[in-house]
């Protein structure tokens, strides 16, 4: 198994956890993600297949790049076999696991996981070339603050890049089904974006837009910040 050599300090590791911070509700729903850890599969569906393709032209074999929200580590081993090196963060224990598991299966040495928030104040500043968020920006209260840290992770110049679910476009059949399930506990809170409000939240953030990309049938879309200066 890769020994995970995520660059941060543990004995300045004090940031708030997500629980106790308004940007996002996932650490109160890491029992759901444990839960679903084993059973998240190894390969890649079509819409994430098209999300690792759209992606990689926006990488050089020298990046270092940030997975947050990396789940079980599919994208971020796919990625991985790409670039220099891929530190994959999740507050999911289960998933974490999984994550190294499936590192170790393809025998990735430049693939890292750790079981982290991003809030963590050890995580080195401007220290990554691009940031992902797949399939994990409906679950953010506060996306604006969410922008604001990952800008302080990048680069000058460095890519964000997060493929979301915008139930807020439209009124998509899945959204009421959503609605109750959240309600009764079945699966964790979500917000329902329109990609104008997520692509707003990181302009005023100090993000330029490089592009957006339909992903699927349903309102989902890849898009591509860049950093400024």
């Amino acid at each position: 198994m890769p020994t995970i050599r995520i660059d941060y300090d543990r004995q300045s590791a004090k940031a708030p956890s997500f629980a106790a911070n308004k940007l996002s509700t996932m650490n109160k729903s890491t029992r759901f993600w444990d839960r679903v850890a084993d059973s998240s599969g190894e390969g890649l569906g079509a819409t994430s297949q098209k999300t690792v393709n759209l992606t990689l032209p926006f990488l050089d074999p020298q990046d270092v790049v940030l997975d947050f929200g990396c789940g079980s580590g599919n994208l971020s081993t796919a990625i991985a076999k790409q670039v220099k090196q891929v530190d994959g963060i999740d507050t999911s224990g289960g998933m974490i696991a999984s994550a190294q598991a499936l590192a170790a299966k393809q025998n990735l040495r430049n693939v890292h996981f750790a079981q982290l928030d991003i809030l963590n104040t050890g995580l080195q500043p401007a220290y990554y070339d691009a940031v992902f968020a797949f399939n994990v920006l409906h679950y953010i209260d506060d996306v604006a603050g969410l922008a604001g840290r990952i800008r302080s992770l990048l680069k000058p110049n460095g890519y964000f890049i997060s493929a979301t679910a915008c139930l807020g476009e439209g009124l998509h059949p899945l959204r009421p089904l959503l609605f109750i399930m959240t309600k009764l506990g079945l699966v964790p809170k979500m917000q329902f974006y329109q990609l104008p409000k997520l692509q707003g939240a990181f302009e005023g953030s100090g993000f330029s837009l490089v592009t957006t990309e339909r992903l699927s049938a349903l309102p989902e879309y890849l898009l591509v910040m860049k950093r400024d200066k």
